[in-house]
């Protein structure tokens, strides 16, 4: 598994950093700082200046960032050999982006700064950015992650299974982990059309359902040497899969996204959006490709 670690300088890229001791990897880590380096509103008319003054600001700003680095790759793990530094000059979260196109990464790890604020949810960070756009799984790392042993897994139907799946099957994990599989049922009158009656019948055979679903999927995840169990919850998701990690001190919740956009997604939000927003803990998206549809 090949990861990049994007770093901006904040404390929260000590955190992701620092949850990079949990991953198994079977190729040295790429630790990318973005700087940016903003125009200026006056001189214009004197480019040979401007020019100069942009060289300054680059050379410092790539010096400092290259000492960061160094801060970085000393919490890193050497066995798998050391991490590939390196700094580019851009818009950082289309920079990262291009990188984890160019390097074929399995996964991005970065930090959570900004998630929490009513300015970034509405306009977005670089975090939220990177793991709204990105066909790769991406970690957010909310906090420190002094150890990864228990893993929500919520799980939306079939499709959703496959992409963590798929992901799980690569071992990304060094450490045995204990995974519970939720599914969250929002078995209300109001996710029915036309008022359809819901009978006590009706809502213990999606339970039952739910119940099959989750439990053949913890056994199929106990395969690969995971300890897993599965549970079903009522409610709606959003709500449902935060209690729940706070509820079993989950060290990280894991889940697909189908990647909703635009203004959609800002009025009403995916329930990845919401738990990223809301979890007390770090959160792991996996992009869910939808046939006939755009990610």
């Amino acid at each position: 598994m090949r990861v990049l670690l994007a770093v901006d300088g904040s404390s929260y890229s000590f955190d992701a950093a620092g949850a990079m001791k949990h991953l198994s990897q079977s190729h040295p880590p790429v630790a990318l700082h973005v700087v940016t380096l903003p125009e200026p509103g006056y001189l214009t008319a004197f480019p040979d200046v401007v020019r100069e003054i942009h060289g300054m600001g680059e050379q410092e700003l790539r010096a400092k960032g290259w000492e960061f680095l160094k801060r970085i790759e000393a919490l890193l793990p050497t066995d798998d050999g050391q991490a590939e530094k390196r700094i580019e000059m851009g818009n950082p979260a289309e920079v990262i982006l291009q990188v984890a196109e160019e390097q074929q990464v399995d996964l991005i790890v970065m930090g959570a700064q900004g998630l929490s604020s009513f300015e970034e949810m509405i306009f977005g960070s670089v975090s939220h950015r990177v793991l709204l756009e990105s066909t790769r799984p991406t970690l957010i790392v909310k906090r420190p992650m002094p150890t990864l042993e228990r893993i929500l897994l919520p799980l939306e139907g079939t499709v959703d299974a496959e992409a963590v799946w798929n992901f799980l099957e690569k071992k990304p994990l060094r450490h045995d982990v204990h995974i519970t599989v939720l599914t969250a049922l929002p078995l209300s009158k109001h996710v029915w059309p036309l008022e359809v009656p819901v009978s006590e019948a009706h809502m213990q055979k999606a339970l039952d359902a739910a119940k099959d679903f989750v439990d053949g999927f913890a056994a199929k995840i106990a395969s690969l040497g995971y300890g897993a169990e599965g549970i079903v919850t009522l409610g709606a998701p959003g709500v449902a899969i935060p209690q729940m990690a706070t509820e079993m001190q989950a060290d990280l919740i894991l889940m697909g996204s189908h990647g909703r956009r635009g203004l959609t997604r800002v009025v009403l939000g995916s329930v990845s959006n919401v738990v990223l927003h809301t979890s007390p803990v770090s959160v792991a998206v996996i992009r869910v490709r939808m046939s006939g549809m755009s990610l």
